[in-house]
């Protein structure tokens, strides 16, 4: 169940667990979601990608709702028959509905900790009791349940639909458990991307529509070789005209709010990486000549107002901002090179709690607030 992605440099191997969902997660190398990581974190990178250890992050109701629809639009083809035909390969449909409550709160704690007590033959090493206990306390601590015993508690969990939705997570350890609002939503994103004006040619074109397509290219930093990859959700080539399109999308619960979260989320990374990918594999396809257009990001919305999706386009400026780093509102935004610079240096010196400026700077950091 565990494989690799490998860093080279003078021959030295770092190794990487993942968990392999798909072809995509076999493939040994970088992404560019780790330099994310790296930027926020360099321990929890070390943590994550070097010991292997599962982080602990739970998809947010955007999340599930962008991963189906994901899967339905660009797996599917926006096929409803397929769609129901697959949909049981990677979710498991939870028949009622997911409320925010205390209780489901509770049930997903409890899932977390269940997951951390399960050994390598799926057995539960720790007594439900210890783990329901354990998961009230963390509830507790959030403010929840103040004034209820976990006795009385547990009790009521046995028959409330957080209950069953426990039991659902339990039994689909492998698969995105989600409710039937997370699919018609799905379903809807779906049917408006094939509909609205502004994106359906996105899907009917006559270039040749590559979707869910994934690239291994060697990226060249400083003499040192390091093999990535990239998974694009769409790539559109006009043969006529020599043009090449990325697209990625995206679900946001606003998504007339694209640019925070553009800058939030580190979509600059994405896009001078996936530039950097799209233009290795055309050189080594015959398309050396073709223009690799700067990414394209189609933002759909996922609130009851039912915004219609929007194109944000993108320039060679914001590819070359995310591949150099970039000032913005005086906060400066590491890039490609010096994220990829960053992550070799850690690995040569095994350091991971301090950037390399800030080690070089022996701690001694200017304050530019003025």
């Amino acid at each position: 169940m565990n494989y690799s992605w490998t860093l080279l440099k003078n021959n030295i191997m770092i190794i990487k667990r993942v968990q392999p969902e798909i072809a995509y997660r076999k493939i040994d190398a970088l992404n560019q979601s780790m330099l994310g990581v790296f930027d926020d974190d360099p321990a929890q990178f070390y943590s994550e990608f070097i010991m292997g250890e599962e982080r602990k992050q739970k998809p947010s109701k955007e999340m599930l709702i962008g991963t189906l629809t994901d899967f339905y639009l660009l797996d599917c083809n926006g096929d409803e028959e397929v769609f129901t035909q697959r949909f049981h390969e990677q979710f498991s449909l939870y028949e009622g509905v997911k409320g925010t409550g205390q209780a489901f709160l509770l049930a997903d704690y409890l899932y977390e900790i269940t997951k951390r007590d399960t050994n390598e033959a799926n057995v539960v090493t720790t007594s439900f009791i210890e783990r329901f206990k354990e998961a009230f306390e963390r509830i507790q601590a959030d403010g929840k349940y103040s004034k209820k015993k976990w006795e009385s508690a547990m009790e009521e969990f046995d028959t409330h639909p957080a209950g069953q939705y426990f039991l659902k997570l339990v039994e689909n350890t492998k698969k995105q458990v989600v409710d039937m609002f997370i699919v018609e939503k799905a379903k809807f994103l779906t049917q408006q991307a094939l509909t609205d004006p502004f994106t359906k040619d996105l899907y009917s074109s006559d270039k040749e529509d590559l979707r869910k397509f994934a690239i291994e290219f060697l990226y060249e930093h400083n003499k040192l070789g390091i093999k990535c990859k990239g998974e694009l959700d769409q790539i559109l080539i006009d043969h006529d005209t020599k043009t090449i399109y990325p697209i990625d999308m995206k679900c946001t619960f606003d998504n007339e709010m694209f640019e925070y979260s553009y800058i939030k989320r580190k979509y600059y990374l994405q896009n001078a990486y996936y530039n950097m990918a799209v233009k290795s594999w055309a050189k080594n396809n015959d398309m050396a000549n073709y223009k690799v257009e700067p990414m394209q990001f189609v933002v759909y919305d996922t609130s009851k107002n039912g915004r219609r999706p929007l194109i944000y386009q993108t320039t060679e400026k914001h590819v070359e901002q995310g591949l150099k780093g970039f000032m913005h509102n005086g906060v400066w935004h590491r890039g490609v090179e010096e994220l990829v610079d960053g992550i070799v240096w850690a690995s040569d010196n095994n350091i991971w709690n301090i950037t390399k400026e800030n080690y070089d700077a022996g701690g001694k950091i200017p304050l530019r607030i003025f």
